[in-house]
Formats: structure tokens, C-alpha cells, sequence
């Protein structure tokens, strides 16, 4: 079957009155694209026009080209193409610049030779990841956000190589254009090959009718069963057996909570250290940045009521209240976010939470009578935190945004806003767990062990008093800095 181009006229008209040529050079890419997809042949012309308009174009228009026609990549194309992206990116069209450049990534992962380039795996993989989470690097006493691109093809693979070599390991997860999951993962300072991990391990299909349900309905369930054992099925990793692990995961994979990953016949949660940071970029500037002073730490639990009834977070203050005196910790009841949440080494924050009615997307926070705020103030009101604690009914979910290569959820706002992690439920959280929940963590964080460590203690503390369903015991989840000490933040006066 042959077929020419209708797209080719359109192109040698531009050409010929030195118009601008990229739309027209693109839609002809994509045509391209379509006719090696369905075995077409092209006209020999067109091929020839399509070079011609790839000479002709510019550096940025001749990448762009090449991505949209599905031609073969390498690691410093799609570094080219990044960097121009990236000096563009106050233009108007720096969303739809953005997701070429993760398309460009995939389509570097795709390549046949990538199994054997562990460092292009690694940048590829990085530039699906959010970038919209500022990273901070460490000048003097100031701190100031830098630009996302990795400084070069081979970054992204030694800051994962230097973060394992501190006793963590880096596992680096993204989807190619084929739809498999390629994996490159550091430890001990060594960074290994990529793993394409089999459809039976990890299915993108079934991560998409996942998504509809799940992980909301894990937090609604009187009976939890094998649910999550067969919700989780074909949601799994062949990652190799280690205490620690930070995953670095591309935007459409965030939505998976990391304890619940199948590795074998087990969620990786139960006997693994898990936690998610941002960008391997993000993760090696939090784990070398400066130390900050913070403030006390501080609890926030709104436990107005109305007349007659028995609150639930009144009853949950009950329980922690001693924990937290014991601790020092400041205990607000207000039916306002306190001022003392901003900067405080922990803020704690217990209440209730609300997502859309479509069932994603975490919106509001409220207490059991009037209150409602929105994620994004109180994600103001955590600004530069040591350690955001959230016991919110889905408060720690990430979303996929709809129209662009990032996430929504109120962790990543956290996040954006300074703090150095978010621990919190991505399904709605059992009133329950936080009375067991926090006294371990806090234990084991006034010890001054890892914040990853001291998580996972929390989670065994619940599994022991309320047994092993993981509604409870693997709800709580840790994002940002797994690494972080309470000795990193100099927190004042507490």
C-alpha cells in the first residue's frame, strides 16, 4: 500500500514563502508517524520534503520533528531538545513543550539499546518525573530554586548512585511508548542495568482501570479481604530484596502508593522501608541542603462540635494528648490553621478530608461543623515545615493532571511550599491508627533515626495493636526526604 503525504503540499507552500514552517512540518511528522504504524509506504518525495523541512527549521523544530515522527533518539537528542525546551519555558506553550519532552524521554526508553545504558535510562526516566516541585540547592546560608533540567545526560544516574551509596536504595520507575515498565535502580553506589519488567508484573492497562476505583475504595471497605492483594495484582515490581527503598516514579505512576507495590506474592510495604520523592534531582538537593532552624513542633486538631454529639477528632485528640505533652508538643484546637504550623519542625495536622465527587483529586479539609479549607491553604500554612504529618482521610493521593506531564495532591503542594516530607493516607484513614501510629514514630524520631525508619515503625506499631489488614497498618506513607534526621533541622526550642 502506498500513500502520499496530503501535508507535503501544505509544507512545500510554507517553504517556498518562508512562512513559519513548524506547524506544518509537525502535522507531516505525525502523518509520518501513522504510515510506519499501519505499515504504509511513503512517497519518496515526501520523505525528501520531511528532511528538507528538518534542515530548514531550526535545532528545537528538527527535535521536535524527529519525536513526532517516532525516529530514533538518543540521549543527547532529547537533552538538545530538553534545554531549548527549557529556555522557552515562559512561553504560552510551555505545557504542551513539557509533555514533548517526556514523550521524547519515552521514546528514549523504548529504544532496543537502553537495557544496556543504565544512564540514559536514568535521565530519560527523570524527565518524565514532576517537575513542578522546586528543587532546592544549598549557596552560603541562602537557598534559591534552580531550573529542572539535569546538567547533563548522565546527572540524574550518579545523584541516584550517590544518594544509595547513604544506605537507601534508588529505584527509578517510567512507562516507554510501548507501554512496559522500565526500571533502573542504585544501590550501594552502583547503578545497575534496566529492568523491563514483564506485562505479568506490571500492567499500564490495568493501572488504568485501577485508577477509577483505587485508592479510595481501599479506605470504604468493612470487609478488606484479599482485596488488596487482588487489586494490587499485575501493580508490582521485581525490585531486589533490601531494607530501604526510595522511589523515584514518572507523573502517571504517582498515583500508586509505594507500600502497596507487589513484589512476589507480598505487598513490598510489609517487611521494606518504603518512601517516593519527587525527582531524583529534588531528592539529591533536599538529602545535601544546609540544615534550617524550624520552630517548636506543633499539632493542629480542630475539635468543634455540634451541640450533642461525640466528635471523632475530638475523640483523637483525647487519645494523642498525652503523646503529644509528652513530647512538648503544642496542642491547637482551634477551629482556625494556627500561624505556628509555618516552619515548625512537625506539623501536625488530624481532619477531615474531602475529594471530588468523581472520586480523584483531594480538595478540601474540614473539621465536624463549619470548617472548610482548601488543600492549597493549608499547604500555605505548612510553608517550609520540617515534616508535615497528615492524618486526612486521603490527604496523601496523588493525581495525574489532566492536561500536563504533572501531579495534583496535596503532598506535592506541601512540597512546593518547603516542606522537606509529607507523611500521610492516600485512602481514607481509620480514626484508630494515629492513637497507635504516632507514639512509635515519635519515639523513634526524637531518637534521631531516618524519617523513612521512623514511618516504618509507626506502621508496625499499628499492624501490632490492630493486625495486619493494610488498610491500617501500611496507610501511612512517606514523601520527599526518606532520609531526613530530626538532628537535619535544628528545630528551636523543643
Amino acid at each position: 500500500m502506498r500513500i502520499s503525504l496530503a501535508a507535503d503540499v501544505n509544507c512545500q507552500q510554507t517553504l517556498e514563502r518562508s512562512d513559519e514552517l513548524l506547524p506544518s512540518a509537525i502535522i507531516a511528522a505525525q502523518i509520518f508517524r501513522l504510515c510506519q504504524e499501519k505499515n504504509c509506504t511513503l512517497d519518496a518525495e515526501a520523505l525528501q520534503l520531511l528532511q528538507k523541512a528538518a534542515s530548514t527549521s531550526g535545532t528545537r523544530a528538527a527535535l521536535l520533528m524527529q519525536v513526532m515522527s517516532g525516529g530514533d533518539l538518543s540521549a543527547d537528542d532529547v537533552f538538545q531538545l530538553a534545554y531549548v525546551t527549557e529556555e522557552a519555558l515562559f512561553s504560552e506553550d510551555v505545557g504542551s513543550d513539557i509533555f514533548l519532552v517526556v514523550q521524547a524521554a519515552r521514546q528514549l526508553l523504548s529504544s532496543t539499546k537502553i537495557v544496556g545504558s543504565p544512564y540514559d535510562a536514568a535521565f530519560a526516566i527523570e524527565l518524565t518525573t514532576d517537575q513542578g516541585i522546586t528543587k532546592i540547592e544549598t549557596l552560603g546560608s541562602e537557598t534559591k530554586s534552580h531550573k529542572w533540567l539535569p546538567a547533563s545526560t548522565t546527572a540524574p544516574g550518579k545523584q541516584a548512585q550517590e544518594v544509595s551509596s547513604r544506605g537507601i536504595t534508588v529505584s527509578m520507575l517510567a512507562v516507554d511508548n510501548s507501554g512496559r515498565l522500565v526500571r533502573v535502580t542504585a544501590e550501594n553506589g552502583r547503578l545497575n542495568d534496566p529492568v523491563l519488567e514483564a506485562s505479568e508484573v506490571f500492567s499500564v492497562d490495568w493501572l488504568e482501570q485501577w485508577s477509577k476505583k483505587y485508592p479510595y475504595e481501599f479506605g470504604i471497605q468493612d470487609e478488606v479481604g484479599n482485596l488488596f492483594y487482588t487489586a494490587m495484582k499485575g501493580l508490582g515490581i521485581t525490585q531486589p530484596k533490601t531494607e530501604r527503598v526510595v522511589l523515584i516514579l514518572e507523573t502517571g505512576l504517582q498515583q500508586v502508593p509505594p507500600n502497596l507495590l507487589m513484589a512476589g506474592d507480598e505487598l513490598v510495604g510489609r517487611n521494606t522501608q518504603m518512601s517516593v520523592a519527587p525527582s531524583v534531582g529534588w531528592l539529591h538537593a533536599a538529602i545535601n541542603a544546609k540544615p534550617r532552624l524550624h520552630g517548636r513542633s506543633v499539632a493542629w486538631i480542630p475539635t468543634k462540635i455540634a451541640e450533642g454529639n461525640n466528635g471523632t477528632l475530638e475523640i483523637l485528640a483525647g487519645r494523642l494528648q498525652d503523646t503529644l505533652a509528652q513530647y512538648k508538643i503544642e496542642l491547637n484546637s482551634k477551629a482556625k490553621i494556627p500561624s505556628e504550623l509555618e516552619g515548625a519542625e512537625l506539623g501536625i495536622v488530624a481532619a477531615h478530608g474531602g475529594i471530588a465527587p468523581e472520586g480523584r483529586f483531594f480538595q478540601v479539609v474540614a473539621d465536624e461543623v463549619s470548617l472548610r479549607i482548601a488543600s492549597a491553604t493549608l499547604s500555605r500554612a505548612l510553608k517550609n515545615a520540617g515534616v508535615a504529618i497528615l492524618f486526612i482521610c486521603s490527604g496523601g493521593r496523588f493525581d495525574k493532571h489532566p492536561l500536563s506531564s504533572s501531579t495534583i495532591g496535596l503532598p506535592k503542594d506541601a512540597l512546593t511550599n518547603g516542606c522537606s516530607a509529607v507523611i500521610a493516607s492516600a485512602w481514607p484513614l481509620d480514626a484508630r491508627v494515629p492513637s497507635h501510629w504516632l507514639p512509635a514514630f515519635l519515639d523513634a524520631w526524637y531518637s534521631d533515626e531516618p524519617l523513612i525508619e521512623a514511618t516504618f515503625k509507626g506502621n508496625k506499631a499499628v499492624e501490632r495493636a490492630m493486625g495486619d489488614s493494610p488498610d491500617v497498618c501500611l496507610a501511612m506513607t512517606l514523601y520527599g526526604n526518606p532520609l531526613l534526621t530530626r538532628r537535619d533541622i535544628y528545630s528551636n526550642g523543643s
